[in-house]
């Protein structure tokens, strides 16, 4: 993302060379009125691999994307396509590839990885590949929770050291599981054969490796940032309006669907503890969406006028006003402030701080406080399920579990 000072100069397309580099600005981001500056989104291509300043521009931020594959290797790629079409399509490589993960990978993700993540594939292409379009979806979903790194580093391990093995001998699964054992053979995962019984309940991998985790594993200061702005230290620290929500659901849901003796439970109360150890941290603050009361006034001008607080001004030297010892007030849009909520000064779930903004917010926008709520609470939600016990059996006879006492189905929490 580079950036300069706002002087309507149209600069989408432009391409800047310089000793082998080359730089494309794709197009404007956004405009800061009030600094008088734009932003562009570009593309920077180094084949030193040291990139550095562009011009005149300020590099604000930047995502390093690395190819997974060697330029030499693409050439002959290339030219092997060239010669002899597309590599054909090796049916076992799927099954392979699951076994070479040691099931990290299942079928479906198997498949769109060795085809190449196909985007909008065609009915005849889905058909040959043996996916219909919401499994192949699904396995997109699933691969780009990977980590655009890993992914492409998986990529990158599927192609023989001899380019012209694709056309023979297929795919090097055996080295796609080496990358996969060497980067990501830690990681939980939620296997694909449970995905019907999750399916609208929606969940996420994060809560169950915390350590992978930057906004479970991490953690950042509110402080003023370079435009004068209060910012985050370390942005990925800090949970977004989503991540809550979606960590609790993933334990409920699997809560429910897991079954007995499954491997994954164990991975459930120490998501559970990751989240609370996160919510300890004394300087979080969570954003919990309660700017706005029931009554559509602001829920921080109702706090000042209920703690007898001046309607502007009290706050310290970042601009943070203090209502209690968990409720901040930060300045937000124009003269309105947003109302910032400190876990780790709550007593636990049935702190009055819950009852305060619940009152003023009403049922439709307390949501994020119900889910925090959930998480604080010193016990596994009531509605949670224990782990399903396993059919028992008695010396003379041996039976299995009625058809009608599975598990509810799982609801969304909060």
């Amino acid at each position: 993302m580079l950036s300069e000072p706002h002087d309507k100069r149209q600069r989408s397309g432009q391409v800047l060379r310089r000793d082998g580099r080359t730089v494309v600005v794709i197009g404007c981001q956004s405009v800061d009125t009030r600094l008088d500056r734009v932003r562009w989104l570009a593309l920077d291509h180094d084949p030193s691999g040291a990139f550095g300043a562009v011009a005149h521009f300020v590099l604000e931020a930047d995502v390093r994307h690395d190819p997974g594959m060697s330029a030499g290797d693409l050439a002959a790629v290339v030219r092997l396509v060239r010669d002899k079409g597309a590599a054909p399509w090796h049916a076992g490589a799927p099954a392979a590839l699951v076994a070479a993960t040691g099931g990290g990978l299942g079928p479906l993700q198997s498949t769109a990885l060795l085809a190449g993540l196909p985007q909008e594939p065609g009915a005849e292409r889905l058909a040959g590949l043996g996916l219909k379009p919401r499994q192949n979806e699904f396995a997109l979903a699933r691969l780009n929770a990977l980590g655009r790194e890993e992914r492409n580093a998986l990529l990158g391990a599927l192609l023989p050291a001899d380019p012209a093995a694709l056309w023979t001998s297929g795919p090097d699964t055996d080295a796609a599981g080496r990358v996969w054992a060497e980067r990501l053979g830690s990681l939980v995962r939620v296997p694909e054969d449970l995905a019907a019984d999750l399916a609208g309940v929606g969940y996420g991998e994060a809560v169950l490796n915390p350590s992978r985790t930057p906004w479970l594993a991490h953690t950042a200061v509110l402080r003023p940032g370079k435009d004068g702005d209060l910012a985050w230290s370390d942005p990925a620290a800090v949970p977004d309006r989503h991540d809550l929500p979606a960590a609790l659901n993933t334990l409920s849901a699997l809560a429910y669907v897991l079954p007995y003796g499954h491997p994954l439970r164990a991975a459930l109360p120490a998501g559970l503890a990751a989240l609370r150890r996160r919510l300890a941290d004394p300087e979080l603050l969570l954003a919990v969406d309660v700017e706005w009361t029931e009554k559509g006034a602001s829920t921080a001008a109702e706090l000042r006028t209920m703690h007898g607080l001046p309607e502007t001004g009290g706050g310290d030297a970042h601009g943070l006003t203090r209502v209690g010892e968990a409720i901040v007030l930060r300045p937000w849009h124009r003269d309105r402030e947003m109302v910032l909520v400190r876990p780790a000064a709550l007593a636990g779930p049935d702190d009055a701080v819950f009852g305060l903004l619940e009152g003023l917010v009403g049922d439709v926008r307390g949501h994020r406080l119900r889910v925090l709520r959930t998480v604080l609470g010193t016990t596994w939600p009531g509605r949670w399920p224990p782990a399903p016990t396993a059919p028992r059996a008695t010396p003379r006879t041996r039976r299995s579990a009625c058809p009608d006492s599975s598990p509810r189905s799982p609801r969304r929490a909060g």
